[in-house]
């Protein structure tokens, strides 16, 4: 592999003369040799840099002529055209009859450029983008989720549906995907439907979509919950532990991952000696007082732990 001073990798090559790989190219003096024998492939280059300079980030941002990256939350991808400013043109200031004659285009050219399906993706996408934000949610979880939301239209399976609640499931779909801990709950409070036909809809979801979502594991909601419980790092260790072996046993099968990471926190508090409340850990996991008991007994007697 040919590789340049300044990071670039070039074409697979080798040297003709002692068939060495080692090559090396100079950007100063513009030459690739061998590094084992000196001798020189070529002087002549293309320079893959632009042609400008700049000192700092904003002479930098006002000389390139590139545009943003495109992106699948973006309704358009970013790759959008409209008709700029039309009180100037090339030659100056146009006159008031050219002046209205763009105006009049302009309005068609918004009326006829969005389908029905971008009108569609112009809800959804400024959906996505305010449930991202209230949620806290990752880059890369929003654009899977503008994917699934995408796939799901393109498969009609948006008619007869509320667009919210059609986005509200694939944003939660992605975090299952990239297993980030946001529960069905979390994302069902920032919109106007109910949870139930958000879970509706995720099914429909994964079964129209061919979704391969991992299980959710218990052990990931320890940190989520002990954060804002205010629980120490060695009691998360043990509690994450205790679910270990719960695993093991078989015993975690069937039931809620908050419930089950709320009692094991709950169990390693006490093994550790440290004063928290049931009350405490319930509200900080989302769940009851009643489901931390439960999970509790049951985890404490299949394990035989003595408290």
């Amino acid at each position: 592999m040919s590789t340049s001073l300044n990071g670039h990798e070039e074409k697979d090559t080798r040297c003709p003369e002692c068939g060495s790989d080692h090559l090396v190219i100079d950007n100063k003096i513009g030459e690739r040799v061998c590094s084992r024998c000196g001798y020189v492939l070529g002087d002549t280059f293309l320079d893959r840099k632009p042609e400008w300079r700049a000192f700092n980030i904003q002479e930098k941002a006002k000389r390139s002529r590139v545009g943003l990256p495109t992106s699948l939350a973006v309704s358009d991808k970013g790759l959008h055209t409209t008709i700029g400013n039309i009180y100037r043109d090339t030659k100056g200031k146009v006159s008031t009859e050219r002046k209205w004659q763009l105006l009049r285009i302009s309005k068609w050219q918004r009326r006829v450029s969005g389908s029905t399906n971008q009108r569609n993706l112009n809800k959804a996408m400024s959906i996505l983008a305010r449930l991202v934000s209230q949620l806290k949610i990752r880059r890369n979880v929003q654009e899977q989720a503008a994917l699934f939301y995408r796939k799901a239209l393109q498969k009609e399976l948006v008619k007869g549906r509320s667009i919210e609640n059609v986005m509200a499931a694939s944003l939660y779909a992605a975090c299952r995907m990239t297993k980030t801990q946001r529960t069905l709950k979390e994302v069902a409070e920032h919109i106007s439907g109910d949870k139930m036909e958000v879970a509706r809809t995720y099914r429909l979801l994964y079964n129209e979509l061919n979704l391969s979502v991992p299980r959710p594991n218990a052990r990931n909601r320890i940190p989520k919950i002990a954060s804002k419980a205010n629980i120490p790092q060695n009691i998360q260790q043990r509690a994450s532990e205790l679910l270990r072996t719960a695993e093991e046993e078989k015993i975690t099968a069937g039931k809620d991952p908050n419930g089950l990471a709320a009692a094991a926190l709950y169990i390693a508090c006490i093994q550790e000696d440290q004063k928290f409340t049931q009350k405490d850990i319930a509200y900080a996991a989302g769940v009851t007082e009643v489901t931390i008991r439960n999970r509790y007994k049951g985890i404490v007697n299949e394990l035989n732990i003595s408290l």
